[in-house]
């Protein structure tokens, strides 16, 4: 099988049609481009996400929290524990997970979340560090989220810029590579994006809008995440890729390592959708709280209509996401 998330047709078919049981106090389950699952207890929700990192060595411990948590925050949920597997191949040593556990500690401590529990093991089933966090959550029912909210007609909102996270991870696992290419300016471009990897501030920002749906950028970048977006609310959407923000230094390893930021892996950028009616109070939050953020294209109800126009590139269809290229270009 190819490296990555399992094409979504593949998710539907093979496990997500497994999946048998449901009960009355679920109020989110599982579904393509939902990346969280919620339950009912009384006026509020558990909302419960969970997911590894196994693409990224350098930061990874920072990563999965942040990564975790911006999952919550795309169903407007307030984060409020995780739990941390740690599966260290035999060649690991005991420093390694020590620095492991500081980054996953200091990550908890800026979000304001408690590590509550989870399983360490040293296995030869890895050959790499793989690291899992699940994280969870607290929203009023009635204020609960989900990708599947989208609606014909809503504005279409990102924050930040694309390929966020993989720019990130790039930049730490080819540093050697990239000695003497990045200047002064791209790692200063660097660090402010590595302190922008949270999107909380955007879910409670959304929340507080009445959004009518939210979703992380993940594996697939934003166009991946657009689909999924469409995909779950049984709707279409038209892209002006010229309002897409790509920062210069994302720019930069594009060209060094030929991918389409578009399609590239990006944790720390939310999309939103929202009534028009509400967009100014969205944009007013927004700029109140220092988020970047812009209006990217607009919700179509025609399934069908999924397209990019403007831009560098212009796709008449934006199709089902492929393999994420951060794993080509790690090597992996």
């Amino acid at each position: 099988m190819k490296e990555g998330k399992l094409d979504n047709e593949v998710l539907e078919r093979s496990v997500l049609s497994k999946i048998k049981t449901e009960t009355p106090d679920i109020l989110l389950g599982p579904g393509v481009g939902e990346d969280c699952g919620a339950i009912r207890f009384g006026e509020e929700a558990c909302v419960v996400t969970t997911d590894p990192i196994t693409g990224a060595t350098k930061g990874s411990g920072r990563l999965a929290v942040h990564v975790s948590c911006n999952d919550l925050a795309s169903s407007g949920a307030e984060p409020t524990a995780v739990t941390v597997t740690i599966l260290a191949p035999i060649h690991a040593t005991l420093e390694d997970i020590e620095a492991l556990m500081e980054e996953i500690s200091e990550a908890a401590e800026e979000i304001g979340v408690a590590v509550i529990g989870g399983h360490t093991e040293v296995t030869s089933a890895v050959t790499r560090m793989v690291l899992s966090v699940t994280a969870l959550g607290r929203v009023p029912v009635d204020e609960l989220i989900s990708t599947a909210g989208a609606r014909a007609g809503d504005w279409i909102y990102m924050s930040k810029t694309a390929a966020l996270e993989g720019t990130v991870i790039i930049a730490a696992e080819k540093s050697e590579q990239l000695e003497g290419v990045l200047d002064k300016k791209d790692l200063e471009e660097l660090a402010q994006l590595q302190a922008s990897l949270s999107v909380m501030p955007e879910g409670r920002i959304g929340r507080k809008a009445g959004v009518s749906a939210m979703h992380d950028i993940t594996e697939g970048g934003v166009l991946g995440a657009l689909w999924e977006v469409c995909e779950a609310s049984g709707t279409g959407c038209t892209i002006w890729g010229s309002e897409i923000r790509i920062a210069a230094v994302t720019k930069k390893l594009s060209g060094i390592f030929e991918f389409n930021p578009l399609n590239l892996i990006g944790s720390g950028s939310m999309l939103m959708t929202i009534l028009p009616d509400k967009a100014q109070l969205l944009e007013a939050e927004a700029e109140r709280q220092g988020v970047a953020l812009r209006r990217i294209g607009i919700i179509e109800a025609d399934a069908s209509v999924r397209r990019l126009i403007g831009g560098d590139v212009e796709i008449e269809t934006i199709g089902r996401p492929d393999v994420d290229p951060l794993y080509r270009v790690l090597g992996f």
